[in-house]
């Protein structure tokens, strides 16, 4: 009777045994069950994560891909910029250069200018000397035609009063005597001299 009482007990502990086995690896399997639905939910997240990563970096990429072709066209854009800046660069030059030109022209030119401006007067001068110096020979001319007239007339009542003699001369009026001072050369003095400075303006 002992000897199945204790087949007994040892039956009940194998089956408490067997149980608490059973309780334990039911523990385990939910926790199992737990970790692998945590897992999931975790491998979820990190899928939506790579996902988001992935979207991320595809605009990253694509925002740096349009970046690179910005900065290349900015900097050709510079390059033409520098370029054209180097050609202004130059037509300045050339323009300051043509400008001295103009101004070294303008002043030979104005130079030109005053020496003609000069001549013109040197010319008006003379000519108004050669006026002057012309309407007094007009005036000697007058002056000696006139004596000359009268020298004329002076030497043929001479020749008359020698022809008729004095006395006859003077009784029909025809001896005039000769004023005093005139000259009854070919040219006056002041002819003689009015010529001459003409001469030497025509010269000069």
């Amino acid at each position: 009777c002992n000897q199945v009482d204790d087949e007994l007990r040892s039956e009940q502990r194998q089956e408490a045994n067997l149980l608490q086995q059973m309780q334990d690896l039911e523990r385990r399997v939910e926790e199992t069950r737990t970790r692998l639905l945590k897992a999931k939910d975790a491998r979820r997240g990190t899928n939506l994560e790579n996902l988001a990563l992935r979207r991320d970096r595809s605009h990253c990429e694509e925002e740096l891909a349009f970046l690179q072709q910005l900065a290349e066209e900015e900097g050709l854009g510079l390059q033409s910029a520098l370029q054209t800046n180097e050609m202004l660069r130059s037509a300045h030059h050339d323009v300051e250069v043509q400008i001295e030109g103009f101004e070294v022209q303008r002043r030979k030119l104005a130079t030109q200018v005053n020496e003609e401006r000069e001549l013109v007067r040197e010319g008006e001068r003379k000519n108004a000397q050669l006026r002057s110096l012309l309407e007094q020979l007009h005036r000697d001319h007058v002056r000696y035609t006139a004596a000359r007239r009268e020298a004329m007339q002076q030497q043929l009542t001479r020749q008359e009063m020698q022809r008729l003699g004095r006395p006859q001369a003077l009784a029909q009026g025809r001896v005039v005597d000769p004023p005093a001072g005139r000259s009854h050369g070919l040219f006056t003095g002041d002819a003689l001299a009015t010529s001459y400075t003409i001469g030497r303006a025509l010269a000069q």
